[in-house]
């Protein structure tokens, strides 16, 4: 995607049509990897979360995507300036992009009519909720309220999440009807948990970094996952994995 300007009319179709077919090629293969081995495709965890298969490595080991741990988001210091004199911001008129390993419930009390808009057709996910809230609750319960309680959600499915955020990432100022920010609160995994991947820059940080050179006016927040369970094999060093390791990214990791 190197020297591509995604702000072109015709250009963004384009690019998103070749990666396209490359992205829903390798997540093919690695379904049928799965299946020939007799591991699961998906799996649902305990407290709502899940891992999916995603890829494979040029070792052939199968790649999951899985859901992050949540937690509370009270050391952002949002409470100070939303709906605050003299900032009084509450995320009015900015649409945020929602990935994860499911759909939000756009029906929940906390997200008003239409404020959550689905971006394609799979199942609802708890996680996904529980992410949407932590952005944007409108604190119908106080103790549940977002830090931006009026942005706009729209809210994806992560298998085609490099695809569907090569044509919704904003490439311009100008670009009203595409998304400045987005939420990944998921990383991928090794099936067999490797350690060696901590710490070390992959093709999945690459397409992020690609992207987003070429889409200066879109900024994807992505979760860290580094949660210290598997630090001692680093010394304590180079915690964090895959696509949270790209540059251009905003990696969020715990406190």
């Amino acid at each position: 995607m190197e020297g591509v300007d995604l702000s072109k009319p015709g250009e963004r179709e384009r690019v998103v049509a070749e990666i396209k077919v490359i992205e829903e090629q390798r997540r093919a293969a690695a379904i049928a990897r799965a299946k020939e081995l007799g591991l699961p495709v998906r799996i649902e965890k305990p407290g709502g979360g899940v891992s999916e298969v995603a890829d494979i490595d040029e070792n052939g080991q199968l790649l999951y995507r899985t859901t992050y741990n949540l937690h509370a988001a009270i050391s952002t210091g949002a409470n100070l300036i939303r709906q605050t004199l003299p900032y009084s911001l509450s995320g009015n008129g900015i649409k945020v992009g929602v990935w994860d390993g499911g759909l939000v419930r756009n029906t929940h009390v906390e997200f008003s009519t239409s404020r959550v808009v689905h971006m394609n057709s799979t199942n609802l996910l708890d996680h996904a909720t529980h992410v949407a809230g932590t952005i944007g609750a409108s604190g119908i319960s106080s103790s549940a309220k977002g830090m931006a309680p009026g942005v706009a959600i729209d809210s994806y499915d992560w298998n085609d999440d490099i695809i569907e955020m090569t044509s919704a990432g904003a490439a311009s100022a100008s670009d009203a009807s595409r998304i400045p920010i987005s939420n990944h609160s998921y990383g991928l995994t090794t099936q067999t948990n490797d350690a060696a991947y901590m710490g070390r820059y992959t093709l999945d940080a690459a397409k992020n970094d690609a992207l987003l050179a070429s889409a200066p006016f879109y900024l994807p927040f992505w979760g860290a996952g580094n949660d210290q369970q598997r630090l001692n094999a680093k010394g304590g060093f180079q915690s964090i994995t895959f696509e949270a390791l790209a540059k251009n990214v905003l990696t969020i990791g715990n406190v």
